[in-house]
Order: structure tokens, then sequence, then C-alpha cells
């Protein structure tokens, strides 16, 4: 102590260490948990191609989804409606939304397209806009949100119940975290769509009810000159009110991987933002492929059918799984959980899944469903049949030739010139004969143009011909 207190060079040298030390203990390095960094009290990270959930908290509790709602909007006016169709608003899709909530003073009557409609759905989270897409696809605001259960459910969506095309509050509208990203991850199959929530600014030319419009996102992800700009985001859809509090439906992409961000119920949009940047981090610094090896103990050995329900045989199933997992996750503690039909046919993997889990106990953070995927027949063996012998391999080595080969070889290179050499005689004849033909034909043309005018001599006889002949000779 005495060194460090009469030195001042190590004074300062141990006040650098420990205000190091006081920052690197304020700000803490990334977790492999995202469990305990987050404040959203609902969360779900998804891979958007296999659609494997990498990390969720309370993904199936029941939330109000407020805007974050007009995704299942744009889905279905993509699935049932072109670009370039006109909306004519109503009175009533301009005149019902709530006093002070989101529009773009869409006016009763005004014209305008399905695509420029989306734009204000999507970017400013326009209500009016959602009502008139909600009227032009299902005839009316409550036929539409028929629609909008009906396609829920067939994705998959087992907690969720829309009453309007908007998301303002209403207590029977409703949906979970996990449900919000199947839609989702349907939606960006289209690529209108992606091109459309990822746009930052967008104008509407004038209508016949109104001039240009300047439309901006309220994805603040998206904005380079913003404080919560994130590079890799490419996408996403944000909603708000008192009831829900803070939603969004956010992608971003890198490192070769496509993850999806869902987030509700969140106090504040700074929460939000920071939740959802390290979320996208943690996927994307700690996951990483991995090739589920199939295994002799992860196989399935089954009886087979044929259509008439008579058992027939017997066939060997594997699968072939390629998931994305946690560094800090232990391969080993993968199990396979296998979904077969009553009467599986043989030969046929159709009906029959695996699904992969891991158990966890929350080391790592990563959910412990790895996903679901499909089987594939192996090997199969009827009843009563021996097993296949071996398929011998094919001798590969040529034969040498004998003297008939090199004979009939010789034969037909012989064929081959002399029908080429045929082939060039007659094509030069046909050369000469053309040309021969239209040299005769202008000749005769030059003779009766002359005789027509008079200065062509008429051709002798052959008895005339021979006198003059004679004549000439004699003298």
């Amino acid at each position: 102590m005495n060194l460090i207190k009469h030195n001042p060079m190590r004074r300062l040298a141990a006040g650098l260490l420990a205000a190091a030390l006081s920052v690197s203990l304020a700000v803490p390095a990334l977790a492999a948990n995202p469990t305990h960094q987050l404040t959203s009290p609902v969360a779900l990270l998804m891979e958007v191609g296999s659609r494997q959930i990498i990390y969720q908290k309370n993904m199936d509790q029941t939330m109000y989804p407020a805007s974050t709602t007009k995704i299942m909007t744009a889905l279905l006016a993509f699935e049932n409606a072109d670009l370039d169709e006109t909306i004519t608003m109503s009175y009533e899709a301009t005149h019902t939304i709530d006093y002070g909530s989101s529009h773009i003073a869409l006016d009763t009557d005004e014209q305008i397209s399905m695509e420029n409609a989306l734009y204000a759905l999507m970017l400013p989270s326009a209500n009016d806009a959602a009502n008139g897409i909600a009227e032009h696809v299902g005839g009316t605001m409550e036929e539409f949100a028929v629609l909008m259960n009906k396609r829920a459910e067939e994705l998959g969506c087992t907690n969720t119940n829309f009453v309007n095309a908007h998301g303002l509050h209403d207590s029977e509208h409703h949906t979970t975290a996990h449900d919000l990203a199947l839609i989702a991850a349907e939606a960006v199959r289209f690529e209108d769509f992606c091109k459309i929530w990822g746009t930052v600014q967008h104008d509407v030319p004038p209508t016949n009810k109104n001039v240009l419009r300047n439309l901006w996102t309220q994805v603040r992800m998206l904005n380079k000159d913003g404080n919560f700009y994130y590079q890799p985001c490419t996408g996403g859809k944000l909603g708000w009110t008192p009831e829900a509090k803070n939603t969004c439906v956010l992608m971003a992409k890198k490192n070769g991987m496509e993850l999806m961000c869902v987030l509700m119920g969140v106090n504040t949009a700074r929460e939000m933002f920071n939740d959802a940047e390290y979320l996208f981090e943690y996927g994307f610094e700690h996951l990483q492929p991995y090739q589920v090896e199939n295994e002799e103990t992860q196989t399935q050995t089954i009886t087979g059918y044929n259509s008439a329900g008579e058992e027939i045989g017997e066939m060997t199933l594997g699968f072939n799984a390629l998931c994305l997992m946690d560094s800090g996750a232990k391969p080993q503690n993968i199990t396979v959980d296998w979904t077969l039909p009553a009467q599986p046919i043989l030969g046929s993997a159709s009906g029959i899944y695996v699904t992969l889990s891991m158990e966890d106990a929350g080391n790592s953070g990563q959910y412990t469903e790895l996903g679901t995927y499909p089987a594939a027949v192996l090997s199969q063996q009827l009843y009563g049949e021996e097993a296949p012998a071996p398929v011998a391999k094919p001798d590969t080595t040529p034969d040498r030739p004998g003297f008939l080969g090199v004979l009939l070889a010789i034969l037909k290179w012989l064929l081959i010139a002399a029908g080429v050499l045929v082939g060039g005689f007659a094509l030069l004849y046909l050369v000469v004969r053309i040309r021969y033909e239209y040299r005769k034909a202008k000749r005769r043309k030059l003779r009766r143009e002359m005789a027509a005018r008079g200065i062509y001599p008429k051709r002798k006889t052959t008895a005339a011909s021979s006198a003059a002949r004679s004549k000439g000779r004699k003298q």
C-alpha cells in the first residue's frame, strides 16, 4: 500500500484499473440466457424459414395485439386481391375509428390503390386504411373478421380471436406471441409484403379527394438517423394501446440467419427496442446450425399395411433434421418423439413425423422443442421375403475389341464418309443446276424483250444456215 500511496504513476494505474472494473460490472456481457436480460413479459424468437422457436417467454399467454393485428389484414389482402385494385372508401370505413387514433385522413368516396392502402396500413398504421381493405376484401368489416379467424385457424393459431382489422382495443380481440409469429411467418412469404414493411418512407400520390401524402414508418430500428437504428433489421410492425401497451413483430437478417422477434405488453418503446436488439444478437451470436445424426437408436421399425388394412411387412424409418442450437446446449440431451398413423402404408412415410426436444434445464435459455420434421423410409421388407442380397457392382473394365469389332468400326466410318461424299456431290449438283436454270431463264427473257423491239434477228432455218456457211467458204 505504501508503494501505491507514494508513487503517482502506480496510483494512476490503480485508479484506471478500478474504473475499468466498475464499468465492466455496470455493463454485463451478452449472457447465454436471454431471460435474465429481458424486461418484456412476453417474448419469442423464431427462425423464419423453418419456424423453429429459438427462445420463448410466456409465448402462449393471451395478450392484446394492438396494431400488430394489421399483419393479418395485410396477409389476407395479398392472398385475395391485387396491388393495382382500387379501393373506394365508405362512410363507415372512414368514420368508425376511434377519435385520435392513427389514420391518413381518408375521406368518404375517396379512391386509393390497394398498394398505397397497404403502405398506409403498415407504415403509419392507418386505421382508416385497415377498414377500407377489410371492406374491399371481405365485403363488410364484420365478414372480414370472420375471414381473419378462419385464416388464423388454418395457420395453426390456437388462442386467437379477431373482431376488427386494425387492432383498436376490444376485450374479445386477442392473440398470443406464438400465434402472431405464425401469422407473420406466412405474410413474409410475399415479396411485396417484405418490401412494404421494410420501407422507411413512401409517398401516396394525389387521389380524387386529397393531395400527396408523405408516409413514414414507425419502426425506429429501420431509421438510420434514429437512436434505435439496428442495421440487420429488415422490417416490422409496431402496435400500442393503453390496454396492450407496446407490441411488435420485427425481422432481422445476419450471419446467414433470418430471425423474427415478437414482444408484447412492454411498458416503454425504449425497453421494447432494447429487448428486440438483445434477442436478435443472442440469436446471431449464440446459435449455430446443428445436424441431428440419424443414429441407430433414433430409427424406428414399424409394421406396414396395404390399402386394405392388412399387415404385409415391416419398414425402418429415419429422419434428417437440421436445426439451430445454442452453443451452450448439449446435443446428447436431444430426445426423439415419433408421430405415427394408425396403419402406416408399407413403403410410405406419409403422416409420419419426429419431434425433437432437448433437456436444457434453463442453462442456455433455448426453447426445449427444436422442431418437427418429416420422417423417411430407410428400408422395407415383405413378410416371408428373404433379405435382399447385396447388389454386385458391375465390372466397369472395358473389353478389348476383336477382329470383327475392328472391321465393324471401319465399315461404320466408311459408311459415314460415303454418306458425307454423296451428300456433298448432291449439294454441288443442286447448286450448279439452280445456277444453270437461272441463267437460261434470264437469256430467254432477254430474247423476248429484244424481239418485241424488233432488234433481235429471227432464228434461221437449218437449210438457210447451211447455204450461208457454204457461200462464205466459196468467197
